[in-house]
């Protein structure tokens, strides 16, 4: 069911404020968490994160994380200006990257800090009403869930279908708290 044009508009106001969205994400982190492991385990990836637009800086904030970086990631920015999860968020468009390496686009930054190369990545955009919040990553595609060896082929289309659905979820979890806000 569609919210009303009076609903929907605030809902998109409530969703542009990149402190609220984070505040909210981070007050059920082990929610958030629980959809993206899941979902992490069944695409075989090494890691997932998910992050939070801020329009205001031009950052993407990683605001949850699963896997062995996950405690340098959170909390760490990265420059709307660089790397393919941000062509993903400005471009509205899912990215699945087989050869991260290889790729202009790549920003290092961030696996040189957690350490971790990056080798295979997908990025989807997660929206409420259609507004791009943020952004759904999942990393280094391994031979099976919780191998550290990794799977030479990489991410598939299917994987790619599987996590944009994550991000669905995610929005749609999102989109349920700020409706708690609008009728606060």
């Amino acid at each position: 069911m569609e919210p009303s044009p009076a609903i929907r508009e605030r809902l998109l106001e409530l969703a542009r404020d990149a402190a609220l969205v984070a505040e909210l994400i981070e007050a059920e982190p082990s929610l958030y968490a629980h959809v993206l492991g899941g979902d992490i385990a069944r695409i075989r990836a090494s890691e997932g994160s998910l992050l939070v637009l801020d329009r205001a800086s031009e950052q993407l904030r990683f605001v949850v994380a699963v896997g062995a970086s996950a405690e340098r990631l959170r909390g760490l920015q990265q420059p709307l200006s660089s790397g393919l999860t941000s062509f993903a968020v400005w471009s509205n468009r899912p990215i699945c990257c087989n050869n991260v390496q290889q790729d202009p686009r790549h920003d290092r930054r961030i696996s040189e800090i957690t350490g971790a190369p990056t080798y295979s990545l997908l990025a989807v955009p997660v929206t409420v009403v259609g507004e791009t919040v943020g952004a759904l990553t999942a990393v280094n595609k391994c031979r099976a869930a919780g191998s550290p060896e990794l799977d030479a082929e990489g991410f598939g289309g299917d994987d790619l279908q599987l996590y944009s659905l994550t991000a669905r979820v995610c929005g749609a979890i999102l989109t349920g708290q700020l409706m708690e806000r609008t009728e606060g």
